[in-house]
């Protein structure tokens, strides 16, 4: 994180904290991957927003997260309609992975079902590892939360 925010700070691009400690999530460590995202964060600005690096790497905000949680668990008619928005703005599931097993681990429900839901979204994670198909993916783990919180 400190030396994000030093090669911001001489190349004079502001970068906001909530954008560094996403950068320091997905690089996992890894500075020249942090470099690199930064890079790419601010080929176009001068300012790096949550809301840019969200579009430039398809990462979904936590309150989308949520959004599409709770539809899974209440809505099941918009359950395809917020997939697609999601695909059509180029959100990917094994980006959201790490953020929806800590969701679902501050949940305040049975250790069981908690259980049940990490199976299936570690079937769902090996499926995209194998090149299945993202928006497949979506609706697997959408309609399988769905089914957990409804049957």
């Amino acid at each position: 994180i400190k030396k994000i925010k030093n090669i911001s700070m001489k190349e004079k691009i502001s970068i906001k904290p909530n954008v560094i400690k996403e950068i320091s999530i997905i690089a996992k460590g890894d500075m020249r991957k942090a470099i690199n995202i930064f890079h790419n964060c601010s080929l176009n600005n001068k300012v790096i927003t949550i809301k840019d690096f969200n579009n430039l790497y398809g990462y979904l905000s936590i309150s989308e997260l949520k959004r599409w949680f709770s539809i899974c668990c209440n809505d099941s008619d918009n359950i395809i309609n917020i997939i697609k928005e999601f695909e059509n703005n180029g959100f990917m599931l094994n980006i959201q992975i790490q953020n929806i097993y800590n969701m679902i681990l501050s949940m305040n429900i049975d250790d069981i079902i908690k259980i049940k839901k990490f199976e299936k979204i570690i079937n769902i994670e090996q499926q995209l590892f194998k090149g299945c198909d993202n928006y497949i993916q979506f609706m697997r783990l959408s309609f399988f939360i769905h089914n957990i919180f409804n049957n």
